[in-house]
């Protein structure tokens, strides 16, 4: 009985260290394999992202050309409606000159007021968008 015993010790450590050998190299190809699907999802998701950039990129560069036209329309009625208000005043100013009486040239003093305040406001809003 003595025999059996110790024979059935050894049996056992020999099963338990094949165990522990066999449970080692799972996890190690177990992490290999899910460090290989980490780097193919990896490599999957930066696809997706050069392509979403590219497909982003596209429609931008389509949109830039309008954009500059729309800013450039907007730009130059400001430009007209700055350079109608100036030709007023110059119209005014050559007025004033002509005049010589009290109330013409307060009425045109007031106006002017009327006329350069458009003038102003373009100012801030043309100050805002900078």
């Amino acid at each position: 009985t003595a025999g059996y015993i110790i024979t059935s010790f050894f049996q056992m450590i020999m099963t338990k260290r094949r165990f522990s050998l066999l449970k080692k190299g799972t996890i190690a190809i177990q992490g290999v394999y899910r460090g290989y699907a980490q780097r193919r999802v990896l490599s999957v998701v930066k696809i997706q992202a050069y392509i979403r950039m590219q497909y982003k990129r596209m429609i931008y560069l389509k949109i830039k050309p309008a954009t500059i036209m729309l800013q450039c329309w907007q730009r130059s009625c400001a430009a007209k409606d700055i350079l109608v208000v100036l030709k007023k005043t110059r119209e005014l100013e050559n007025q004033k000159v002509i005049c010589t009486d009290r109330e013409t040239r307060d009425r045109l003093e007031n106006e002017e007021e009327d006329v350069i305040m458009p003038i102003k406001q373009i100012i801030n809003l043309e100050s805002e968008y900078d």
